[in-house]
């Protein structure tokens, strides 16, 4: 019980982490000893740390951040990832091609009318064969069968609206100015990151300098689409499948809107330090270069004391007096 001590406010989640899988060299598959402020996957090197890091994973993985959080006793640096991007642009998305969840909730109201009305059957027969005693008990239960079945009606018509109605969302598109690499679509659920770098449209083309080094965020409603229950992935793979062709289709309305489809691709990457043809390669650290890139994209300062209102421990963002629209 002692290491509940570890939570230093009134509240808080304190994860334990046990029985870990080893390797073949005995060592556990998490690793708490290279970085000690981190916990890493053992072994595994790529070019994008979110899928070894914990730190730079937990750092992304709310769409609006709201609450600290702390590994190995260090804070992490949350990111508010739409406003690190250069040229961001939002698109207004509207849909009828994601009605697998709303067709799920009219199913389940459909079953829960049929449910009300035999209740309603079951307490009319009660009364044609209850004695004189019981009569009163048994109206009384058919009044309250008659008002349940009425807002299970109400309930099933509210959700054949709703399957109705189109569905709709934002597409947020912008730059990664500060690691080209590190590119592609950034799918969030109610918030939460499920899928990301997920390449889309031209970017899945060997070699195309089209769309490349952009990001894609989009966050979607429970409503519209379900999550798997490991949060990997989405249920409905048929519309996950679709929402990727969308964002396709819309990166490359992004790539003519901001007129980079005008520009020289080198010309561009050079002006924020990348000096090479090697996509992989990442940009020049000198003073020069990292102004240039501050000076295109926002400079936001993290608060974790003036946030009363949120959930948790809260999470202002600052916002510094670089110009930033949406456009």
């Amino acid at each position: 019980m002692q290491q509940f001590d570890k939570i230093y406010r009134k509240s808080g989640t304190l994860v334990v982490i046990y029985n870990l899988k080893l390797m073949l060299n005995g060592e556990p598959e998490l690793d708490i000893k290279t970085n000690k402020e981190d916990i890493l996957i053992a072994g595994v090197l790529e070019d994008l740390p979110e899928r070894w890091s914990f730190r730079a994973y937990t750092s992304v993985l709310y769409f609006d951040p709201r609450m600290k959080i702390f590994i190995q006793s260090k804070r992490v640096q949350t990111k508010y990832l739409s406003y690190c991007l250069y040229r961001p642009r939002k698109y207004l998305y509207v849909t009828s091609a994601f009605k697998g969840v709303s067709k799920n909730e009219v199913k389940k109201a459909e079953v829960a009318v049929k449910i009300a009305d035999q209740i309603v059957k079951e307490a009319r027969f009660k009364i044609n064969n209850s004695l004189q005693t019981g009569l009163s008990t048994a109206k009384d239960m058919l009044k309250k069968a008659l008002e349940d079945a009425e807002i299970k009606q109400k309930i099933l018509k509210e959700k054949e609206k709703e399957l109705k109605k189109p569905k709709k969302f934002y597409l947020i598109f912008g730059v990664n100015i500060e690691n080209r690499s590190q590119d592609g679509m950034f799918i969030y659920s109610n918030s939460r990151l499920i899928r990301m770098n997920e390449k889309v449209g031209p970017q899945l083309r060997t070699g195309s300098l089209l769309g490349a080094g952009v990001v894609g965020i989009v966050n979607i409603p429970l409503e519209i689409m379900e999550p798997s229950h490991n949060k990997q992935g989405f249920l409905n793979v048929k519309e996950y499948n679709h929402l990727l062709k969308i964002m396709g289709l819309y990166l490359v309305q992004y790539w003519k809107d901001t007129g980079f489809s005008n520009r020289n691709p080198m010309l561009f990457w050079n002006k924020f330090g990348y000096q090479s043809n090697t996509w992989l390669e990442k940009p020049l650290n000198s003073a020069r270069y990292r102004r240039r890139q501050a000076s295109e994209i926002p400079f936001i300062v993290q608060c974790g004391k003036c946030c009363p209102h949120a959930a948790g421990e809260g999470r202002c963002y600052l916002q510094s007096a670089l110009s930033y629209t949406w456009w």
